[in-house]
């Protein structure tokens, strides 16, 4: 049975969340808290862009559609349970989500994969899913790498982001990467929702500023729940942004370092990251640093029609 996501799922649906994370620890960790919160991301609507798979009253498969309309796109999340795969419940939810996105009027369809995911890489491909795009899995032991210096940039100054600057941020961060691959332009309120989860504080977004007027930014998250669950140390640089007139001074490197000296106070020792194999720059950076990679991610394209 293919059905849409309703408010009385919301156990199961943890449960579903639960289980094939536990069979298989290559999925993330999702809480039941965490995943109350994806369900209330902005522009979100569960019970029209969330469809379930179900066998015997069971979920055993999701697929969400979550809509990035400002660039023409809509993002699809697909979950099959471990015990389920192979038995094309991925296919079978495919034409909801994509029936959905012509509701909303989406141009395309993307979705991401890692390279290693063979089955599922070899699905979008016979569904007509192209490559679009490779990003890389980055990975840092703050305990094994060198020790890195506090770089100073000029007259650079660092702080924590201060609730009612949420606004400014979005501003910022959309002066950072606007014409980027895959960027959507962000709101005020996308940046409140953000800041509001579980995995993220005010304390966790560093503003790096020169005369007192900011010129970039470092967003740190840790997952404190799957660390917990995990018996895991990991923390991650969730978006790392400076304003075109203010590079190649070294502000970028100066705001990881601070964010890597923060994460080390507390008690992190895997920093983890995701970057576009195109920046060349910013991977230029990272290694440097002491960042590898652990894995590409394949970022698959569909057109709407």
């Amino acid at each position: 049975m293919f059905r849409t996501y309703r408010v009385a799922d919301f156990r199961d649906f943890a449960e579903f969340h639960k289980d094939a994370s536990r069979l298989d620890p290559l999925l993330p960790f999702i809480s039941e808290k965490i995943l109350a919160e994806s369900l209330h991301r902005p522009k979100f609507i569960p019970d029209k862009d969330l469809f379930l798979a179900e066998i015997d009253g069971k979920i055993v498969g999701s697929m969400s559609v979550y809509p990035e309309l400002e660039i023409g796109r809509v993002l699809l999340e697909i979950l099959v349970h471990p015990q389920q795969r192979g038995k094309r419940i991925a296919l079978s939810l495919l034409p909801l989500a994509m029936a959905r996105a012509r509701e909303m009027e989406a141009k395309r369809v993307q979705v991401s994969s890692q390279e290693r995911n063979l089955a599922a890489n070899r699905l979008l491909s016979r569904e007509g899913f192209t490559v679009v795009r490779r990003f890389f899995e980055l990975r840092l032991d703050l305990e094994r790498g060198t020790p890195f210096p506090c770089t100073t940039a000029g007259a650079m100054m660092f702080r924590n982001l201060i609730p009612g600057e949420e606004g400014m941020l979005a501003s910022l961060q959309n002066r950072c990467f606007g014409g980027t691959w895959g960027f959507n332009p962000n709101t005020r309120e996308d940046i409140l929702h953000r800041v509001s989860l579980s995995n993220s504080s005010y304390e966790q977004i560093i503003l790096g500023l020169q005369s007192k007027k900011p010129s970039g930014y470092c967003w740190i998250t840790i997952n404190s729940e799957e660390n917990a669950a995990r018996k895991k140390e990991t923390g991650r640089l969730h978006m790392l942004g400076v304003v075109p007139e203010c590079r190649r001074q070294g502000i970028g490197k100066a705001l990881v370092e601070t964010a890597l000296h923060w994460l080390k106070q507390k008690k992190i020792r895997l920093v983890e990251l995701t970057v576009d194999s195109e920046n060349h720059a910013a991977l230029a950076l990272y290694r440097s640093i002491g960042f590898r990679v652990l894995y590409p991610l394949l970022w698959y394209e569909k057109a709407v029609t």
